[in-house]
């Protein structure tokens, strides 16, 4: 039986970050940069799988206060959230 290959990152991935405010809600958030999402997360977000686009940004660096709000909106809150979130100013987790 041939041995399963495993590949891996030859570095950890750095991801940018993007600050931005909210017209739905109070204060800034920073978020990591929707560009440089795995497609596994840009998949479940088609679906509407927030637990898989929480756990990306935590651990892409974002605080989890930043990511709770993602259960507070309806779908349609959610599409101008993300849309505001791809105007962000780019900086540095």
């Amino acid at each position: 039986m041939a041995t399963k290959k495993k590949h891996t990152r030859k570095s950890e991935k750095l991801y940018r970050s993007l600050t931005f405010e909210s017209s739905l809600f109070n204060g800034e958030f920073t978020l990591p940069d929707m560009k440089q999402a795995p497609n596994h997360v840009i998949a479940a977000m088609e679906r509407m799988d927030l637990d898989a686009l929480a756990e990306w940004c935590i651990s892409a660096g974002a605080s989890k206060e930043d990511t709770e709000i993602f259960w507070e909106m309806d779908p349609e809150e959610t599409r101008t959230f993300i849309e505001e979130w791809s105007h962000g100013t780019v900086g540095k987790f």
